[in-house]
């Protein structure tokens, strides 16, 4: 009896620390809640991102970083098989919704372990619907990517302004995504922008376009004063000229 329980008890004991040793293996290749936002492993906010032309495998064509200057630019280093990337996807999908493609590029990225037609059932099970590439530029070893998932957030100037490791919820990214626009946002124009109707236009001009009526106004007014003023001058001449004349056609009779 006491043979059979310490049996058991040994058996108990092997399983539990089998149990503890592969938890530990496993949260050491990633962790779902480290927030790396300033660590020393990442590459230093305001570094310049390199260039790469990778291929997009949802549409088959070629992308190239350098290209989507003017927009902000999530890198998300990921793998298909890493529990905490698959609920990063939910997050990227209502940040990708809620910003218009002229202003966010999102752009996962998997090692160049990966085949297409993987990757391409892991988009459609995750519904992503933005730029997929596999990593044959060896991007991972150049931003130093040490655990998944793993975000760089590019400003429209293609610098790094903020990168971390971990779940990052749509919140957050849209936050980032909106201090960046905010901070790079263009001066304001008076130009009316393609599909803008013609009433909200001067509608919103309005202030513009009365300090340019003044002006016209005032140029008018200077200018036909400006003709009379001309005009007189001209009469009076032509006056002078005539009088002149005149006495001279006296002293002749005389």
């Amino acid at each position: 009896m006491k043979k059979s329980n310490l049996a058991i008890f040994t058996t108990l004991f092997i399983i539990t620390t089998l149990q503890i040793l592969a938890f530990n293996l496993g949260s050491s290749h990633y962790d779902p809640l480290i927030d790396t936002t300033y660590a020393t492993n990442l590459i230093d906010v305001g570094t310049l991102g390199i260039d790469w032309t990778l291929e997009d495998i949802l549409t088959d064509s070629s992308i190239t970083f350098s290209s989507f200057r003017g927009k902000v630019i999530i890198l998300d280093f990921f793998a298909t098989w890493c529990v905490p990337c698959q609920d990063s996807m939910a997050e990227f999908a209502n940040v990708k919704n809620s910003f218009s493609s002229h202003d966010l590029v999102i752009i996962s990225i998997h090692s160049d372990s990966a085949t297409e037609s993987t990757l391409e059932d892991f988009a459609v099970d995750y519904n992503m619907d933005w730029k997929i590439v596999i990593d044959t530029a060896n991007l991972r070893n150049h931003y130093e990517i040490t655990n998944i998932p793993t975000i760089y957030i590019f400003d429209t100037d293609l610098r790094i302004h903020h990168r971390s490791e971990g779940i990052a919820s749509a919140s957050t990214l849209s936050n980032i995504i909106n201090s960046i626009l905010d901070e790079y946002k263009p001066p304001a124009t008076t130009s009316r922008p393609p599909g803008e109707p013609l009433d909200g236009f001067w509608v919103k001009n309005w202030y513009w376009f009365g300090i340019l009526l003044v002006f016209v106004v005032i140029g008018s007014v200077v200018f036909i004063q400006r003709r009379k003023v001309i005009e007189h001058n001209k009469k009076i001449h032509a006056e002078k000229i005539a009088e002149k004349r005149r006495k001279e056609q006296k002293r002749k009779r005389r």
